[in-house]
């Protein structure tokens, strides 16, 4: 796994980019979200279906379907997973992420250390770690 350090309140655009375009590929990446360091897929049918079979999950436990902010509302229950926007408050880097994509992006809590995620994630080629 390769860490690349990211500023979550002013986040070079480079960094976002090279997220993005990994995730546009269908590559499974390590981003800190709003509360703690996230394990982060572009929503698919089959990509959910690989989401929560990595995890050994049976029901939507931990998951959160994060979407952009001009996301129709009106769909969110389609997905039968929690939707939600990302507050920009928060996190700047995550918020920036998900308008950057263009489609929403599955999500669940991972590991808090570099060390816990390598061993944890071998699937992840690539983890943003927020600059401390």
């Amino acid at each position: 796994m390769r860490f690349l350090d990211i500023d979550l309140d002013r986040p070079d655009f480079q960094t976002l980019r090279a997220a993005q375009e990994l995730i546009d590929d269908n590559q499974p990446i390590l981003f800190p979200g709003e509360s703690g360091i996230l394990l982060v897929m572009r929503f698919s049918a089959a990509n959910r279906l690989a989401f929560f079979a990595s995890a050994g999950l049976t029901g939507r436990e931990g998951v959160v379907l994060f979407v952009g902010e001009d996301f129709d509302a009106a769909n969110s229950a389609s997905y039968a997973i929690p939707v939600q926007m990302a507050d920009v408050v928060k996190n700047r880097a995550f918020h920036t992420l998900i308008e950057l994509c263009d489609a929403p992006l599955l999500t669940r809590p991972a590991e808090d250390t570099r060390e816990e995620a390598a061993m944890a994630h071998p699937e992840v080629e690539y983890a943003f770690w927020p600059l401390k």
